[in-house]
């Protein structure tokens, strides 16, 4: 496999995030690119994935993308799944009057701690 121009960007993070996956479908294209991508990251970093779609019912999501049986059998051979279930958080929030417009100095903005990762703080 040759690595094309930005997929190492993506095959080298430690925890690569794909949300609403399925939302819009993708060509055979991006599936070949998308299957490329997770066998680089196949037994080597994590992968989350976000979607509201079986995968039965990824092949309209991916129409006619030969690398979509291989695409599942990386994904699921280490799977752990979380379904949720329950009403949708932004549903619930649509509900809830608009934040006030007050500027953060005035409300005492929140303050948040980054913690190094442990190899950090050995190379420190």
């Amino acid at each position: 496999m040759s690595t094309k121009p930005g997929e190492l960007h993506y095959t080298n993070v430690d925890v690569l995030a794909f949300d609403e996956l399925g939302y819009v479908p993708c060509d055979a294209r991006a599936a070949d690119l998308l299957f490329q991508i997770i066998s680089r990251r196949h037994e080597k970093a994590s992968t989350v994935i976000a979607t509201n779609l079986a995968f039965k019912e990824w092949g309209p999501m991916f129409h006619g993308a030969a690398s979509l049986v291989p695409l599942i059998d990386r994904f699921t051979q280490h799977l752990v799944t979380i379904d949720i279930e329950g009403e949708s958080y932004r549903q619930k929030e649509k509900d809830k009057p608009p934040p006030s417009r007050t500027p953060s100095s005035a409300r005492g903005a929140p303050t948040v701690a980054v913690r190094p990762s442990a190899k950090a703080r050995r190379t420190a």
